[in-house]
């Protein structure tokens, strides 16, 4: 079974899929488009004069702006809710060994003798 940290993990990671737009399509198979003018020299958009597939071209106009404001804060969130539940699923593991060890019990004939 899920716990609600599997399946809060299961919505950020859908969300980060989209946000990388892995499943997008922005042309039909043969549509090419040239690349007329890149501004401030950036190679990442391609250079003045290539050709390609508006999927390829758009992806990479925008996948700075997705991994800086999209992408990365859910991987942070991915992360903590990660951390957390490891965090619990050990803090569950100590309270179900002091509770083998019936620490409440020993506490309480170590106490017997003792007046208060």
């Amino acid at each position: 079974m899920d716990t609600i940290f599997e399946k809060i993990i299961g919505l950020l990671e859908a969300a980060k899929e989209s946000a990388m737009l892995k499943n997008s399509s922005f042309g039909f198979p043969n549509d090419r488009i040239e690349v007329k003018s890149v501004h401030f020299g950036s190679d990442y958009k391609g250079r003045t004069g290539d050709v390609m597939h508006p999927d390829q071209y758009i992806k990479k106009i925008v996948a700075l702006h997705h991994k800086t404001w999209i992408v990365t804060p859910i991987d942070s969130a991915i992360a903590l809710l990660r951390l957390h539940a490891e965090t619990l699923q050990k803090s569950n593991e100590i309270i179900e060994a002091l509770e083998r060890l019936d620490v409440r019990g020993v506490l309480s004939r170590a106490r017997a003798g003792i007046k208060e």
